[in-house]
């Protein structure tokens, strides 16, 4: 990502954040300081390095570089993103004081399994923390990178959660907690070969194998390739979400590169398949205008996620980089 010279003075967000951070704010008006305070409180350390002239590195959060990304959902309009805690070469312990700036009571003594893999080297990015605004409430999601020497430990603590899964092939990368909620925790993993057995077994485990052939239609749907063949070549990532006496949800997810061309033709299939599913995305829609006009190859969408809850809805999501133009 190249680095822009500014006057630090004038500016408090990252830089060409301020468009989609206004266009939050008239989007949800009840929640349009709060926004700002946190992202304004998110973007200083890379502000004070900017103005030093300090080399900052890119973030591994987005496809870009860009240290933050926003999350919409088609069955939700909170107001959502992911950030780099600090910059993207902070140490994890110096993340984790970050972190507690905005959850003061995070502690990696609540959470057994962090608190282990914390001792695990070769992490590189350490931490993510996302921040979720809902009618005046902000709500916030801590990650803990789980580095290669960690991933036997962290699959062994898996198959005793989920002994269905013993076997699948299944890599962990990431956990995700929500502060407060000891009991809630996220395991992210990437599936070397995503067929439509293994599918099977991962909805299995939150009661939606029913859903599998839904599944590989909305992926390819949203790939423009017929379902019996998309999964050839595809590289997933699931994510299983545990919490206490209730069924365990289960998300899909793929890089947007593979499954589409440019952002113009992303945006159209992300916001098809959300209509069709019975919901909207109205902030994402209206920051996805700026591709009809373009530039529309730049690498603007991250994540793509398909989420599958119990009661048999699906959800389809999209993470995009923070410094997108507003629409007109």
């Amino acid at each position: 990502m190249a680095r822009p010279t500014l006057d630090t003075a004038k500016t408090d967000l990252f830089p060409g954040l301020h468009a989609a951070v206004a266009e939050a704010g008239r989007f949800r008006p009840s929640d349009a300081a709060s926004i700002r305070e946190m992202l304004a409180r998110l973007s200083q350390p890379w502000l004070s390095a900017l103005s030093t002239g300090r080399p900052v590195d890119d973030s591994l959060l987005t496809p870009n570089g860009y240290p933050l990304e926003f999350n919409f959902s088609s069955h939700s309009d909170d107001v959502c993103y992911t950030a780099e805690p600090g910059l993207p070469d902070d140490s994890p312990a110096r993340k984790r004081q970050y972190i507690r700036r905005f959850v003061p009571g995070f502690d990696l003594q609540d959470y057994p399994l962090l608190k282990e893999l914390s001792g695990f080297t070769d992490q590189r990015f350490g931490h993510w923390i996302s921040l979720r605004h809902q009618s005046g409430k902000t709500a916030c999601k801590v990650y803990q990178e789980v580095s290669a020497p960690a991933r036997p430990h962290v699959r062994a603590r898996m198959d005793a959660i989920f002994p269905e899964l013993i076997g699948l092939m299944l890599e962990p990368m990431l956990i995700g907690v929500i502060p407060g909620r000891p009991g809630v925790m996220e395991f992210y993993s990437r599936m070397p070969d995503p067929s439509p057995s293994v599918l099977h077994r991962l909805l299995k485990t939150g009661d939606a194998a029913g859903q599998t052939p839904f599944a590989t239609n909305c992926l390819g749907f949203l790939a423009g390739q017929p379902s019996a063949t998309v999964l050839k070549g595809l590289r997933l990532g699931v994510s299983l979400r545990t919490t206490p006496d209730k069924t365990p949800e289960i998300t899909l997810f793929a890089h947007a590169a593979q499954l589409f061309s440019d952002n113009r033709r992303a945006a159209g299939s992300i916001l098809g398949l959300a209509g069709q599913l019975g919901g909207q995305m109205p902030l994402y829609e209206r920051l996805s205008r700026q591709f009809e006009a373009g530039p529309a190859y730049y690498p603007a969408h991250g994540m793509i996620s398909l989420k599958f809850d119990p009661p048999g809805r699906v959800e389809v999501g999209v993470g995009v980089v923070g410094n997108v133009k507003a629409g007109t």
